[in-house]
């Protein structure tokens, strides 16, 4: 990560890495046990188990989580979510793909006469999952490989690869799980079953298949998430393009800047979506551009899902708590201006504690804040404070609210 993008993403979450000057005054990160502030649902399972002490750095906890299906690393309390659903999601499968139906299923596949679906069945992963778009790109690329003199194989190599495509969208959703997701098992498990089901015959029901353990979503049944979820389902990647860039240039977002955020390697289809609907959710409310501007400084798929869980704290407060009416950057920090007159700052992060930077950051919000004396200071994160940020945020007039992943129903 660069010099800059490392600064900027530090004070969008409010917690840089600890000041080690006057370490009585400043908090320091530190190491804890996972049963002190984790629900015992993602300590352990059946399938996981987080080991080790979590270390918290920066503005994330970074867990380290055995199951048996390899050792996986988890930056971050909504990444963890994540993955403790794809490893139930996992095991459902596998016990799916144990079937003597998929078995059969599988032997059809193998017969098949088709170059990609040959592929898909000897290495689905690096066929049409990539990491992250790389699903998107096979399916919008198919046509293209194909163009010119197709045969009737051809045709039918094409309609195969869109019904393993929308299958895996459907599966997915019923899962729980992200069907864009860079998990290696994930998708391998998923292409497997796919793929029997698009050529082999294989129907395995969906609403009757066996899920252990617990489904952790978060998100709540609002309108806009259950026609989100109806889009990610039912549309294929480059059809939510066509629709994530209609909205933008609804909103008034400069063109360049939408191929821009759309041709950025790391926002899986979904991340651009969420963040387009979040955005398009927020009607008349100046400065949307910024979001997608600071989304562009993703070096990660956890600093890309974090951007996205930004553009929907910013949706969550303006349908819920009062109307945003102006969103502008300050001093690397991104700022919302209310209709009440409140100025609001809404950082992603696991963990907040006072360090030297971020005791400046406040300061300098409050003493200097953008566009005027406001009514009122708010914080709002995702994730818990520590006592000492509590105390010294408050005795600078600013409110605090915690767990805005509940509060608003965030998306992982």
């Amino acid at each position: 990560m660069t010099r800059r993008n490392s600064f900027r993403i530090a004070a969008m979450a409010l917690v840089l890495v600890a000041g080690t000057a006057q370490a009585q005054v400043y908090e320091r990160w530190r190491k804890m046990h996972s049963p002190s502030f984790l629900p015992a649902e993602l300590q352990k399972s059946d399938v996981h188990e987080v080991k080790g002490r979590v270390f918290t750095e920066g503005y994330m906890h970074e867990y380290r989580v055995a199951s048996p299906y390899g050792e996986f690393g988890a930056s971050g309390d909504a990444m963890l979510r994540r993955l403790v659903r794809e490893l139930h999601a996992i095991k459902a499968m596998e016990e799916v793909s144990g079937t003597e139906a998929f078995a059969d299923a599988t032997v059809e596949v193998l017969k098949s006469p088709y170059a990609a679906l040959k592929a898909l069945a000897t290495d689905p992963v690096a066929t049409v999952s990539g990491v992250p778009k790389g699903i998107g790109r096979v399916f919008e690329g198919i046509g293209e490989s194909l163009a010119g003199d197709e045969s009737e194989y051809e045709d039918n190599e094409v309609e195969a690869l869109l019904t393993l495509s929308k299958f895996k969208r459907q599966y997915s959703a019923e899962l729980g799980i992200d069907v864009y997701s860079s998990n290696p098992v994930v998708q391998t498990e998923l292409n497997r079953i796919g793929w029997s089901a698009a050529i082999g015959n294989f129907t395995p029901s969906i609403l009757t298949m066996p899920i252990s353990g617990p489904v952790i979503v978060v998100a709540k049944s609002l309108d806009w998430v259950d026609a989100l979820n109806d889009a990610l389902v039912e549309k294929a990647p480059s059809a939510l393009r066509v629709d994530n860039t209609e909205y933008l240039e609804k909103m008034g977002i400069d063109e360049a800047l939408i191929t821009r955020f759309l041709d950025h390697p790391l926002y899986s289809p979904r991340h651009e979506t969420v963040i387009v609907y979040a955005l398009h959710g927020m009607e008349g409310v100046r400065g949307r551009e910024h979001i997608l501007r600071l989304a562009l400084d993703a070096e990660s798929e956890v600093q890309a899902l974090s951007f996205q869980q930004l553009a929907e704290m910013l949706a969550g407060y303006h349908r819920e708590r009062s109307p945003i009416v102006e969103i502008r950057p300050f001093r690397n920090l991104v700022v919302s201006k209310t209709k009440n007159g409140n100025l609001v700052v809404m950082a992603p992060l696991d963990e907040g504690r006072w360090t030297l930077r971020a005791a400046r950051a406040m300061h300098e919000l409050t003493s200097n804040p953008p566009g005027g004396t406001p009514n009122g200071f708010e914080l709002i994160v995702t994730g818990t404070l520590s006592d000492r940020t509590r105390k010294k945020t408050q005795a600078m007039g600013i409110d605090t609210t915690e767990r805005a992943n509940v509060l608003f129903g965030l998306l992982d």
